[in-house]
């Protein structure tokens, strides 16, 4: 089996350049007209569909519109806290069996964008796990007027920002950030969030049928920004990537994930990729990545060393079947078994990926048979790595069920 590092980069801006630079009024939907889970109790942001129920959290509410979400509220296991803050709004953006069911939120920008000027635009997200499909085509739309419709549920209007790649989002423990690059065209004034695509154009996956709601992929919002580029300090610069050490036949994603950003990848002297932020490498022995970015006509370039560990599992003292996992699949309660008698624990770690290329654990090794206890995550496909002395030594896929 093909084996991955999973690391992903991505490019964000401090909350304090969000706050000095920010066109959304409300951001992070801290600012309420009354502490009640319906929508209306926001500021500034409202429904722009009215068959559409949006829901707002927040930790001044009791249990079903509480933040952290469903902590101890509907026994079941869902809570999520929120990005910044103690508030987040909340939307459907795909279910089964109802054609084209939508929710969206928009809001009235604290001034018109500029014609022909360049704007860092964005969300974070996060799928809430008593749902449990995820879904993608998650975006935004920038209009010069508030959009809005009775019915049907879905708003049909070009999203300008997408999630990268059209990417499906399932992650229930992270906030995904769902960002790109836009030019004013017309004085554009108010920002909506939704799924703009039909039920034909999106894709889905179920990752938990057991879920309160397996049919639903429904999504948390917080951290809404829309920023001029000229306000950045030093601008927005390319941006490549950690120099980062992989062992030979892995991958590594390197760059950024912004969509819209006209960026174009070379190794040595030969074009690799175009229009894309950031992808996926695999390089055999060590090689140097160089992106030129082009941004509202200026360019920059930067630079990413990926380092090939020429060493396989042999070499270094453990062999795949002298390391066993029991059961897998399993209920969250698993065991580890090292048989090779060469084998030191010495500065030994196992680290657990999702499929998402995220660290959801990190647990010491002290034995060289120990119990593992991953019930905290949810049920699914994992990756279960063993470093030793910052050396990847083996990966092994498991199962939680």
């Amino acid at each position: 089996m093909k084996k991955i590092i999973y690391i992903l980069i991505l490019f964000s801006f401090s909350r304090q350049l969000l706050g000095q630079a920010n066109l959304v009024p409300n951001p992070s939907f801290e600012n309420y007209i009354s502490c009640s889970s319906v929508f209306t109790a926001v500021a500034t942001w409202v429904n722009p569909v009215s068959s559409g129920t949006p829901d707002y959290y927040n930790s001044c509410a009791t249990c079903g519109g509480s933040v952290p979400y469903c902590a101890n509220c509907i026994g079941f296991d869902c809570f999520q806290y929120a990005k910044s803050g103690v508030a987040y709004a909340g939307i459907y953006g795909f279910a089964v069996g109802a054609s084209n069911v939508r929710e969206y939120v928009q809001a009235q920008l604290t001034s018109s964008l500029t014609n022909g000027k360049c704007y860092y635009v964005g969300y974070y997200a996060n799928i809430i796990n008593w749902g449990g499909m995820g879904s993608n085509k998650m975006g935004l739309y920038l209009s010069s007027n508030a959009i809005s419709q009775s019915t049907p549920w879905w708003l049909n209007y070009p999203a300008q920002i997408k999630t990268f790649n059209n990417q499906i989002v399932k992650d229930t423990l992270n906030w995904n950030l769902i960002a790109g690059i836009y030019q004013a065209v017309n004085n554009e004034k108010y920002i909506t969030i939704g799924n703009f695509d039909t039920d034909a154009t999106t894709d889905t996956l179920r990752f938990n049928p057991t879920a309160l709601k397996p049919d639903y992929s429904y999504f948390l919002i917080d951290e809404v920004f829309v920023i001029p580029i000229d306000s950045i300090a030093g601008g927005m610069p390319a941006f490549a990537g950690n120099n980062v050490t992989i062992n030979s036949g892995d991958s590594t994603f390197i760059g950024q994930q912004i969509s819209n950003l006209n960026c174009t990848w070379y190794n040595g002297t030969v074009q690799i990729a175009t229009n894309t932020s950031g992808l996926y490498v695999k390089p055999t022995v060590t090689t140097t990545y160089v992106v030129q970015q082009t941004l509202c006509g200026n360019t920059t370039t930067a630079s990413v060393i990926v380092t090939v560990n020429p060493l396989k599992i042999d070499e270094l003292g453990l062999k795949g079947s002298e390391f066993k996992i029991s059961p897998n699949p399993n209920n969250g309660l698993l065991n580890i078994d090292i048989s090779n008698k060469e084998f030191v624990l010495n500065q030994s770690v196992i680290k657990i990926y999702d499929v998402l290329s995220r660290q959801v654990k990190e647990i010491p090794l002290q034995s060289k048979k120990q119990a593992l206890d991953i019930q905290d995550l949810n049920n699914g496909i994992y990756y279960l790595q063993l470093h030793q002395d910052k050396n990847i030594i083996l990966t092994k896929k498991i199962i939680k069920q």
